[in-house]
Parts: structure tokens; C-alpha cells; sequence
């Protein structure tokens, strides 16, 4: 994660919103700035294992951030940034980050590409921004598995 001064976090939000997920290129074809070496990824899962994985790699401030987004998503609830900040107890800004890794480490633990994203809520326009008009989005199946993983964490 880079830091962004709190008067360009905006822009930069829209503008990787709009870049969409990295795209790593070639694997094959090792670069000048490349190791030849290649680490191979694990093998798509539709299991939970990856999702395990992530959740296990999370701290306690992603792992709220994440059962937060799992139940308003299984509840089907448009749950803003700004809410979704407020009830895991971090910033705005922070949440913001910690949905786009959430994302990114699910796709390299061989999860759903997707897992979990921002996008225009009910009355946002294009030419403001505000945390409270972006609403997060996941994924039922990511959903479902991380609200059990909370579970089975609690009564663990």
C-alpha cells in the first residue's frame, strides 16, 4: 500500500477504480528487472481454503473490515465506505485500502477475481465524490465463506 495525501485520495481512488486490477502480463517472459526464477502460483480453489488463507493473514482491523462487508453483503445491504469504516473502527481512507488488498490477496491465494470492490452507491454523480455515496461490494460465495470463518473463529 502507498501512502496518498488525504487532497488526492479521491483522484487516485477513481482513477484505480477506473485502471482496474493489476495485470501482471506475461509470466513466461522474464524482464530485465525480473528474476528468471518464477514462483508459481496455487491452483485456482472454489473452495474456502483460499479464503482461509487470506482471513488467517489478516489483522484484527482487516478481519473486522471483513466480517462487516461479508454480513451486510449476505444481509444484501448497500453498505457505504464510510459505514463500513465507522463499524470496523478504522478511517475511511484505511478501509479504502484494506478493500482493494482484501481484493488483491484473495486473487494471488487463487480466490475469485473481484472479491470484494467499491462502486457508485444510489446517488452518487460524476462529478463528486464522497465515501458516503461508494458502496462496497462482495461477492456471495466470498460472503458466505468469510461470515463462517468469523463463526468458527469466535467459537474457536
Amino acid at each position: 500500500m502507498v501512502p496518498v495525501p488525504e487532497e488526492l485520495a479521491p483522484k487516485v481512488l477513481s482513477y484505480v477504480s477506473w485502471k482496474g486490477q493489476p495485470r501482471l502480463g506475461d509470466a513466461s517472459q522474464p524482464t530485465a528487472d525480473t528474476p528468471a526464477t518464477t514462483v508459481e502460483a496455487p491452483p485456482p480453489d472454489n473452495g474456502d481454503e483460499p479464503l482461509a488463507r487470506v482471513f488467517a493473514r489478516l489483522d484484527d482491523a482487516g478481519r473486522a473490515l471483513a466480517k462487516v462487508i461479508a454480513l451486510a453483503s449476505l444481509d444484501q445491504a448497500q453498505l457505504t465506505v464510510s459505514e463500513a469504516a465507522r463499524r470496523a473502527g478504522v478511517s475511511t481512507r484505511e478501509a479504502a485500502g484494506m478493500i482493494l488488498e482484501l481484493g488483491n490477496l484473495v486473487v494471488s491465494a487463487g480466490g475469485p477475481p473481484l472479491a470484494a470492490f467499491i462502486k457508485d452507491g444510489e446517488g452518487a454523480t460524476a462529478g463528486e465524490f464522497s465515501w458516503d455515496t461508494r458502496v462496497v461490494v462482495m461477492q456471495e460465495a466470498v460472503a458466505r465463506s468469510l461470515a463462517d470463518l468469523v463463526r468458527t473463529q469466535a467459537c474457536g
